[in-house]
């Protein structure tokens, strides 16, 4: 049993199972039941869990088998295939008891979530709440009033959805049902249009805005929507491995993602396997161990490449039809990224890559924009220089290689808090941003734009470049209201100076040539491409851009 700390990014505790006497239930803080205490010769107390008694059936289970030699049986059956039934005990027999006479004989309970279920289609009120029960070839939904069974041969598509009133007249945007949405008529929600202004409190106004996540299965008969009660995020990930077990691929061409590693990357990376059926492979260094075990962990096929030596760069292009270009601010990554550029300008056509997905950055746009000045030493200009024309190059490199392709300049991410260990243990912000008001960007938002062009390119993008920010400009100090009201906890704004802020990334393990990146980033942050809001990601989307708000709540577990 291993423990990751996120904060500290590397794993603190291994336990072997064999060395455990006793793991037993426990409370935080003496009251909350959310615990986990693991015994050896000495305690491990883990608490937090959001789903306490899950995990300790689990952790229950591989003690007591961790002296069984060969492969674990439950029933017949590998353990693995019989999960639901480990983690789930009681309600794996409700299960058995409901739909007996309605699967075939076998079927195991996987997973199950409490949601609500609703049909996209006229006449249809109030959706039955009820229990979504999950096996490998089967949803079945148990309410107060009936019991479904949905084969998943015959879902067509699963994808991430968000019940609002934002669309159409009289239509939801995201159910395409009648307005007030009884998608959010299940969670409580109404149309914005049902209520006068003088109605809405502002608490329910920024529901409102933000709106509820929901899971739609398509079907060849028609759409439904499950409003999960928690983590709409995880009920996607199960449905959709079990979709894709059950369900062959489309037949959509390799992608092959270089720069997986990195945090945009890796967005990019989730979103295409998640949004679309499409086989992703990621190109890794052949030195970089820990990010090949890190993509492997999360189901993606790794190629090890040798970016010193073309005829290793040509080997992991083979078989492929469409690359996505991503580089961390490492300039020895932007190398790299410019040598398989190289590669593909020499191969042109026979390297049989017919489309490139550029990830780049918004310094890339600031060009003559960024002039040194008086309050900029020599050496931030230089820096800030540096990059621009690295990243310029990089771009030059895929423009001439031969190959369709569209460039995204993503603006600095939402994402990027999470990597802030002062914000996620002391509360504060702690950036070199001053009063700077950006466009922070979601990337979730840039994964899916990133999804949708590999997956069918569209004429009207080849050959152009777009600007990925958010639909508003905001202060860090606005950032750290907007935190505040959902961590129900005081939150400051500290401004840094770079070098305050170059000791920080030193202390964390950061490489110099990424810090020297980083800090030029930050000095670009106050040029006007940085600043500038940009309507592209809506228009690919055909949504608007995350507000920040909107991120803050749906991660707010994370923050808290």
């Amino acid at each position: 049993m291993c423990f990751f700390s996120l904060p500290a990014g590397e794993v603190t505790e291994v336990v072997k199972f064999e060395d455990i006497t006793l793991i037993s239930r426990k409370n935080t803080a003496l009251v909350v039941p959310n615990a986990i205490e693991i015994v050896t010769s000495r305690k491990h107390f883990f608490s937090h869990f959001p789903n306490r008694d899950e995990a300790l059936h689990l952790l229950k289970f591989l003690w007591e088998v961790r002296h069984v030699v060969g492969p674990i049986l439950v029933g017949g059956r590998l353990f693995t295939e019989a999960l639901g039934s480990i983690k789930f005990p009681g309600e794996s027999r409700v299960f058995q008891q409901r739909f007996k006479s309605m699967l075939p004989e076998g079927e195991l309970l996987c997973s199950l979530y409490a949601c609500t279920l609703h049909e996209c289609r006229p006449g249809t009120k109030d959706p039955p709440r009820g229990t979504l029960y999950i096996t490998q070839r089967y949803l079945c939904f148990d309410s107060a009033t009936s019991a479904k069974v949905i084969p998943l041969r015959k879902i067509t598509a699963i994808r991430m959805g968000r019940c609002s009133c934002d669309g159409p007249p009289n239509v939801c945007s995201a159910c395409s049902g009648p307005v007030p949405c009884e998608c959010c008529a299940a969670t409580g929600e109404t149309s914005k249009s049902a209520e006068s202004p003088a109605e809405r409190s502002s608490e329910r106004g920024s529901e409102r805005e933000r709106g509820v996540e929901v899971v739609e299965l398509i079907k060849t008969s028609g759409k439904m929507v499950a409003v999960a009660d928690t983590d709409c995020d995880r009920m996607l990930a199960v449905l959709l491995h079990f979709w894709r077990v059950e369900t062959p691929l489309a037949p959509l061409p390799p992608v092959l993602v270089f720069g997986a590693t990195s945090l945009c990357g890796a967005m990019a990376l989730k979103q295409m396997v998640q949004d679309q059926k499409v086989y992703v492979k990621a190109a890794v260094s052949e030195s970089d161990g820990p990010g090949r075990a890190y993509l492997q962990a999360l189901g993606v096929a790794t190629v090890a490449v040798n970016f010193s030596h073309p005829p290793s760069i040509i080997a992991c292009l083979r078989g492929v039809r469409r690359v996505v270009f991503h580089s961390s601010l490492d300039s020895a990554e932007l190398a790299q990224l410019s040598a398989v550029a190289a590669v593909l300008k020499s191969l042109q056509t026979s390297a049989g890559v017919d489309y490139v997905v550029l990830l780049s950055y918004t310094a890339a746009l600031c060009g003559e924009a960024f002039k040194p000045t008086a309050s900029r030493t020599a050496s931030s200009a230089s820096s800030a220089s540096n990059l621009v024309q690295a990243l310029t190059d990089l771009e030059e490199a895929v423009r001439q290689c031969g190959t369709p392709f569209t460039t995204l300049h993503v603006n600095f991410p939402m994402q990027l808090l999470f990597s802030l260990p002062e914000l996620l243990t002391r509360c504060v912000l702690a950036l070199p941003l001053d009063d700077v008001c950006l466009p922070w960007v979601d990337l979730r938002d840039v994964g899916k734009v990133v999804a949708m062009l590999v997956a069918s390119p569209l004429p009207n993008v080849c050959g152009k470049a777009f600007h990925l920010t958010g639909q508003e400009a905001l202060s860090c100090r606005s950032m750290a209201a907007i935190l505040m009201g959902a961590m129900q906890k005081r939150v400051d704004f500290r401004p840094l100076t770079l070098n305050q802020y170059r000791h920080a990334l030193t202390g964390r393990g950061v490489p110099e040539t990424c810090i020297r990146n980083t800090l030029a980033l930050y000095e670009l942050a106050r040029t006007p491409p940085f600043q500038a809001v940009s309507t592209d990601v809506c228009h690919l989307l055909s949504q608007p851009a995350t507000l920040f708000r909107q991120f803050v709540a749906d991660n707010v577990v994370m923050f808290k």
